[in-house]
């Protein structure tokens, strides 16, 4: 083999090198931003999932002030007795929204708590202000806490989204 053929050999055997070693390079970058990728979303599904358990907390807790709320009316039975029983099934006439149930002993205000997860009043009468009685109309309370509810979740569920994205 002559010098020119033994010089092309080598100069085509450092250039076929190189490129391997840009391809190297190239490939061993492309790992690392996949692994700090990897990494960074994994962070993000963490967030999430933290963000997503105390948006959960914060529902709960605003469905208790909600109903707690909702069992604060402040008509007297006295004074439901002068207005002729307006929550009688014979003629109903809700002096305010039918939700609102008037806060008279506060067993029924105090009876609301978190049982699990779930929104639940323990008082004995409470069925009978839900679903009403043969006497007394069916008190909508349940479906108001739902409504209001909602409204907040939407937004605690959107901001929780919203920091963990951001984190």
């Amino acid at each position: 083999m002559g010098p020119i053929l033994g010089r092309m050999l080598l100069a085509t055997a450092t250039a076929a090198l190189r490129r391997a070693a840009v391809i190297e390079m190239r490939r061993v970058m492309v790992l690392r931003i996949e692994s700090q990728m990897a990494k960074k979303l994994y962070q993000k599904v963490v967030a999430l999932k933290q963000q997503t358990e105390e948006a959960g907390r914060l529902s709960q807790e605003s469905a208790l002030e909600i109903a707690r709320g909702l069992s604060s009316g402040t008509i007297s039975s006295h004074q439901l007795a002068v207005m002729g029983h307006p929550y009688a099934r014979r003629r109903p006439r809700p002096p305010q929204d039918a939700a609102i149930i008037n806060r008279q002993s506060g067993r029924f205000y105090h009876g609301w708590r978190l049982d699990g997860g779930k929104l639940v009043n323990d008082t004995g009468y409470a069925p009978f202000l839900f679903h009403g009685t043969r006497r007394m109309i069916a008190r909508p309370i349940l479906v108001r806490i739902g409504m209001e509810v909602g409204k907040k979740r939407r937004t605690i569920y959107k901001a929780a989204i919203s920091r963990a994205l951001r984190s």
